[in-house]
């Protein structure tokens, strides 16, 4: 696979907040935070963009205090705001909000939304997603009780799969066994009921930005202004097939686009390939890009604003059909089929829930247990900010300072897999798993999901004839699509979710979760950005390997 986001600058280190922020706080990497989606499909669908310097830096892990009222309460909009207690002071730090937001995600089921206040007065929104501390009885987490083992288990292993140390934003399909096949910890079908459609991710390809064509207009927008569009469905084709996409717009005049892939994209802009002209009923013909993931756009035109100043409308009924090339369509397309690229397993526990657990490392400037060194607790700085000691800090905070010491797994029982398919596992596990400086990384990279793997420098071990480092996992494929009604014919699709990978010669934690990413074909990343972005040195290792695919 392809980590083709990684074209995008250092959100944290560069101190801006992309996306849209609440009291100057980023926007959790949520994809429809304050956009309208239409009343379409949201999906469920994680996304990654969570940053390693923030799970290293938060004293949600490393402070005893604040980590211990966190998974001793439930993970509630009332425990955070009761009074002024060590979660709500946290919260006032940013990399606090950014990790308490993608928790909240993936600990919340879709529509479980709140909004907290932190210590210093700040709002911050979260929206639920995924649901894992949903437990089969209904309680949980996320409602009534404090973390348990199995919950923190699953969050875990999910949380890994979250960041990326350049915190661009990607939707991905989450997937793991936790249903009916009777193993440690089930909680349902939170990650085998794939969703049966999903709207235009609203990130622009390989950024951490918005998609401008999304946001709204003010004053009203017309034709092919850059504001004011709407997401809709995510289709897939037959590559090379000719497509035509109609709308029903109601009487309005409107304006469609479809784009490359599952991401928006401005008007004529990268990404787009083919704009229909303003009009009733307007329709868009174009042919299905490699890969066969598309997905379609659209805006009335003239078209509502943020101050009401245009009517707004329901979103038209779209309907796709092919015109020439033959193949199945989907429209809306299943999250089982848009994401067939395997990209990692990963299995963890980033938790203490007793004194003597020993989930999280004693990282330089932070005691054994978590608790913060002398002058290392939160202070506030003299321009007024509140500021918590990381690595960055300098000011009055000497103890907190971090020798560089590459390779440091601030997590001890975490650990990740990759596809074989990346031409440097290496480069990639520090990508998706370190710290800006690469001093400190999340986990642990074992080796492959699906080949041996031989360590540093010879990916594959037949070219060179080196020793085994770690055997494939032993499970390739889990557990099977479980939503009901599924929305294709035939039995439900395998989830290629996989177990029983290797922690040197013994086996994993369990509780693993696989994570995938959308299909672009053979040109993997270089379709949206062209040969000359930097992801495009993330090539195929050998002709012939499967599971090819960007992030």
């Amino acid at each position: 696979m392809r980590f083709a986001t990684l074209i995008a600058s250092l959100l944290l280190a560069a101190n801006t907040w992309a996306g849209l922020p609440d009291n100057g706080l980023p926007d959790n990497g949520l994809p429809d935070n304050g956009l309208p989606d239409n009343g379409l499909p949201d999906n469920g669908l994680p996304d990654n963009g969570n940053s390693p310097d923030a799970l290293i830096n938060s004293p949600l892990f490393f402070d005893a205090a604040t980590h211990s009222y966190w998974v001793g309460n439930p993970f509630t909009g009332d425990s955070i705001n009761a009074g002024v207690n060590p979660l709500n002071v946290a919260l006032a730090d940013p990399f606090s909000a950014l990790v308490m937001a993608y928790q909240w995600q993936l600990c919340h089921p879709a529509g479980d939304d709140a909004t907290v206040i932190d210590s210093r007065g700040g709002k911050h929104t979260f929206h639920g997603r995924v649901g894992l501390c949903v437990l089969p009885n209904g309680h949980g987490w996320h409602k009534d009780q404090p973390l348990d083992y199995d919950t923190a288990r699953w969050l875990s292993s999910a949380t890994i799969t979250q960041v990326n140390r350049l915190q661009v934003h990607n939707r991905y399909s989450l997937r793991g066994p936790t249903s009916d096949l009777s193993l440690p910890g089930g909680r349902g079908n939170q990650l085998t009921a794939m969703a049966g459609s999903m709207t235009s991710y609203i990130y622009a390809f390989g950024t951490d930005q918005p998609v401008a064509a999304l946001s709204p207009c003010s004053p009203p927008g017309t034709g092919l202004d850059p504001c004011g569009w709407k997401p809709h469905f995510v289709g897939l084709g037959r590559p090379g097939s000719t497509v035509q996409v109609n709308a029903s717009s109601n009487g309005v005049r409107m304006v469609l686009q479809a784009n490359l892939g599952i991401h928006a994209a401005d008007p004529g802009g990268p990404g787009a390939i083919a704009t229909s002209k303003s009009a009733l009923n307007p329709a868009v013909t174009f042919v299905v890009p490699e890969g066969g993931t598309f997905n379609v756009q659209w805006a009335a035109d003239p078209r509502p604003d943020s101050t009401g100043g245009v009517a707004s409308i329901p979103p038209p009924l779209l309907r796709a059909r092919v015109v020439a090339g033959g193949g199945t369509l989907r429209f809306p397309a299943d999250e089982v089929f848009v994401f067939p690229n395997r990209e990692m397993y990963s299995t963890a526990m980033l938790f203490n829930l007793s004194a003597v657990d020993a989930n999280i490392s004693a990282i330089p400037g932070i005691g054994v247990q978590g608790e913060p060194v002398a002058n290392c607790g939160p202070r506030i700085n003299s321009d007024g900010r509140l500021q918590f000691c990381d690595a960055s800090v300098r000011d009055g905070c000497s103890a907190c300072r971090r020798a560089p010491s590459r390779g440091l797994v601030a997590f001890p029982n975490a650990h990740m897999w990759l596809s074989s398919s990346w031409t440097n596992a290496q480069d990639y596990y520090h990508l998706r798993s370190c710290s800006s400086d690469l001093s400190t990384c999340v986990a642990t990279f074992e080796g492959f999901i699906d080949d041996r793997y031989c360590g540093p420098g010879d990916p594959h071990c037949a070219q060179q004839g080196s020793k085994t480092v770690s055997r494939r996992c032993e499970v390739q494929s889990v557990d099977r699509d479980t939503a009901k009604p599924r929305p294709y014919t035939g039995a439900a699709r395998k989830l290629d979710d996989a177990m029983g990978c290797h922690i040197g010669a013994g086996p994993d934690m369990g509780y693993g979760v696989t994570t995938f990413f959308a299909n672009y074909g053979s040109g993997g990343a270089c379709w949206a950005s062209g040969p000359n972005d930097p992801a495009c040195r993330y090539v195929k290792a050998r002709s012939g390997d499967e599971g090819d695919d960007e992030d």
